[in-house]
């Protein structure tokens, strides 16, 4: 009768120990996730931030006449999207 008992006691010390490890992976892919989305903030403040400086050299270029006839219609395509979303941002704002 002892062996059966020893044996479910070492069952329950395995399962404690993979309920231990459950959470602790638990907590990491929490972070890993966490992490993720810090990351992807990160990577959209930049998309962000070279898209405004595409938009100053090319108005940079257009201030000194050296934009060809496509670079001042994208330009202009850039400059209509930036305008929409910020009345869109107004808008919202007003509500």
């Amino acid at each position: 009768m002892k062996e059966w008992q020893q044996s479910i006691k070492t069952l329950q010390q395995q399962i404690g120990q993979l309920i231990k490890q459950k959470e602790q992976l638990e907590k990491d892919c929490k972070k890993k996730e966490e992490e993720i989305q810090k990351l992807k903030e990160k990577l959209e403040a930049k998309a962000k931030d070279s898209e405004v400086m595409e938009m100053q050299h090319a108005m940079l270029k257009a201030a000194q006449g050296m934009l060809s006839d496509a670079e001042k219609r994208e330009v202009e395509k850039k400059l209509q999207s930036f305008i929409e979303e910020i009345d869109l941002c107004i808008a919202m704002l007003s509500r």
